[in-house]
């Protein structure tokens, strides 16, 4: 199976969020990750958190499952190559309950900030 693109994971997510700009602008909802979230509770992801939150609280995301998307805070005012600006908002890869796992031991995982690292000029954590 091939893996999703970033570009394919973010057109997947706009098309979850088209329905949803509707309920917002009649007040149903306040937020589109609001509604996201409601579809997936309906699924039965009662809790949602990033890998490294996971991982801190003592479990682990079993192996081949796949993150459930939400918008993160918007990006304002990069400058691409040209020098032209430009806002987005990045996509937010959280999993649920349903995709995670107590540790062997109980203990919370050690989490690596591979941003930090390429910073310090380190390799990348396997």
């Amino acid at each position: 199976m091939k893996k999703e693109t970033i570009q394919e994971k973010r057109q997947r997510l706009k098309q979850l969020s088209s329905g949803l700009s509707i309920l917002k602008k009649e007040g149903a909802i306040d937020t589109i990750n609001e509604g996201l979230v409601s579809i997936y509770q309906e699924q039965g992801h009662d809790e949602l958190q990033s890998f490294a939150a996971w991982k801190r609280d003592g479990y682990s995301v079993r192996r081949g499952e796949h993150a459930l998307l939400l918008w993160s805070r918007p990006v304002r005012k990069q400058q691409d190559e040209t020098g032209d600006e430009y806002s987005f908002f990045p996509i937010a890869f959280v999993f649920s309950n349903l995709q995670v796992e107590p540790t062997s031991n109980g203990q919370p995982a050690e989490v690596v900030d591979i941003k930090r690292k390429k910073r310090n000029g380190k390799k990348k954590a396997a």
